[in-house]
């Protein structure tokens, strides 16, 4: 199974047209068939939260791919938090979490994020990026917390960004739609 380092070498490879047909493959469920570019497999989950990354990436933005945070209270090496990237675009600072999931992922995931957020700086905000969408529930709380820190992208956004090589533009727009009517969940597909 290939290490991080070796998911970041390979990815930072990627260009977008080699994106667009990663995303195919993502898109077509295959993600444990999927070879990266040496060869190696990417393993379930990871060519979602790579190729996120990269879409940014190559638009400029500053990217922190996955990483742990260690527990450097106790002098223990326990793994506090798994966080699936950062994302650094203009001013925005963001936690990135992703979910190649082929069932709709509930509130509990994206309270999972928002905790995370509590630990930040109260400017940082979360990016959370699905392939089989949000349940209602999920929705619902998200629209009704008391702050939106956790913006909901669904796959079919990604795709129309990356396209259009506006990811960057995408964040900007739902961040900015965040702001001004105070929900996180703003469909950017036929606006960019």
């Amino acid at each position: 199974m290939p290490t991080e380092t070796q998911y970041q070498t390979a990815i930072v490879n990627y260009d977008r047209g080699a994106l667009l047909q990663l995303f195919g493959e993502i898109d077509e469920r295959q993600p444990s068939a999927i070879r990266s570019l040496d060869g190696q497999f990417w393993e379930a989950g990871k060519a979602m939260e790579y190729l996120v990354l990269r879409a940014f990436e190559l638009e400029e933005a500053r990217v922190r791919y996955p990483f742990s945070v260690e527990n450097r209270l106790t002098g223990e090496r326990t793994t506090l938090e798994q966080i699936d990237g950062v994302v650094y675009s203009e001013a925005l600072a963001c936690l990135v979490e992703t979910k190649d999931w082929s069932v709709p992922v509930d509130f509990d995931e994206i309270a999972r994020l928002q905790s995370n957020l509590q630990r930040r700086p109260a400017s940082t905000i979360g990016l959370f990026f699905v392939r089989s969408g949000y349940t209602m529930p999920a929705q619902i709380l998200t629209r009704v917390r008391i702050q939106p820190t956790v913006l909901l992208w669904e796959w079919g956004e990604v795709r129309e960004a990356l396209e259009r090589q506006q990811m960057c533009e995408a964040l900007h727009l739902k961040f900015r739609f965040a702001v001004e009517e105070g929900d996180p969940i703003y469909d950017i597909r036929g606006i960019l």
